[in-house]
Order: structure tokens, then sequence, then C-alpha cells
């Protein structure tokens, strides 16, 4: 009876404790873009649409933005709807071009010319996620 008890409880906890994952704190680009100085040098999460430098990059970069629409609709792009993705040493394929991605990285400023600030994330992780 004891061990019955035993097992029931351990599922109980597994299913309860083992099966939840942590929520994630996911930044929005604008609200990243216009706080940029409180995000600068820290890791977060963002979600967008990937413009592959390949066809819409800027000054070697590729660009996450919120509604992929915008790349063909307006030109220059809306202030702070987007940032700056620097791919590192694990270049991204254009097959990711139009995807939405989640990508975790750390948080730097643009130092190339720009009439605004802008942001990069240097990729550390990334996942699609549509």
């Amino acid at each position: 009876m004891k061990l019955k008890h035993f097992l029931l409880g351990f599922l109980l906890a597994f299913f309860l404790f083992g099966c939840i994952k942590p929520v994630e704190n996911i930044v929005d680009i604008s609200f990243l873009n216009q706080n940029l100085d409180s995000y600068l040098g820290e890791k977060v999460t963002v979600e967008g649409y990937l413009g592959h430098k390949a066809y819409h990059g800027s000054a070697g970069f590729h660009i996450l933005i919120k509604d992929y629409n915008e790349f063909f609709i307006r030109e220059p792009l809306p202030e702070y709807t987007y940032l700056l993705v620097d791919d590192g040493d694990a270049p991204l394929s254009t097959d990711f071009e139009g995807m939405k991605l989640k990508i975790t990285g750390t948080i730097n400023e643009y130092d190339g010319y720009s009439i605004t600030r802008v942001a990069v994330i240097t990729v550390e992780e990334l996942e699609v996620i549509g």
C-alpha cells in the first residue's frame, strides 16, 4: 500500500512539476528599440520575421521585423519595427527568408550610419516558430 501511494505521489509530482515549461519573457521589438539603453549588453529573446541579408539586409546584417509585409509596402522601414541580426559564426541560410523566428542573444547598438538608434542582436539560440 505504501509503495502504491509513493508511486502515485511521484507520478503526480512529475506531472505537475516535470511537464511545465518555464515562461519565457519575449521582448517586443518596438519596446526594445524605444528602451535600448536598458537592454544594451543584456541577453533577451525576441520574435519576428527574418529578412535575409541577401535580399533585405542592411550593412551586412539580417533584419528581424515585426510584420514581414513591411518589406514590400514601406521604404524606409517604419522606425522601431525592426532590429538587425548578427548571425556570427553560424550564417543563416536564405531558406530562413520570411520565416517567423524566436531568437535569443545579446543586444548591442548598431554603430553605423542610421537616422535612428537600432538594436543589433547577436544570435545565441534560434528557433523557427512559423
